[in-house]
């Protein structure tokens, strides 16, 4: 049987500002017009049996609506065939909803 891992990573200005890294003696470029946004929401799904399973990217943060939208893409790629879904306890993996 197949364990699927499951993560999610924010990306975000202010993140970005707070959490800088350079090379030593050297200053950070960045493309202020293309990193200008709220937040953007990065969602993979990796096995040791099929390496990268999905992977997707979403304005502003994952809710239950995209979070099951991605779940479906997940089943569907494995069919009939049984898999196990590894993951954190993020709230919208908690939720109702979900």
């Amino acid at each position: 049987m197949d364990i699927v891992y499951l993560d999610e990573y924010m990306l975000t200005t202010k993140l970005m500002m707070e959490k800088e890294y350079a090379v030593k003696s050297k200053n950070i470029e960045v493309d202020q017009k293309t990193t200008n946004t709220v937040a953007t929401a990065c969602i993979a799904a990796i096995s040791s049996g099929k390496g990268m399973v999905h992977n997707a990217v979403y304005d502003n943060s994952v809710d239950s609506v995209k979070f099951i939208g991605f779940l479906r893409r997940i089943m569907d790629k494995y069919g009939d065939d049984p898999f196990i879904i590894y993951m954190d306890s993020l709230r919208v993996h908690l939720s109702v909803k979900t």
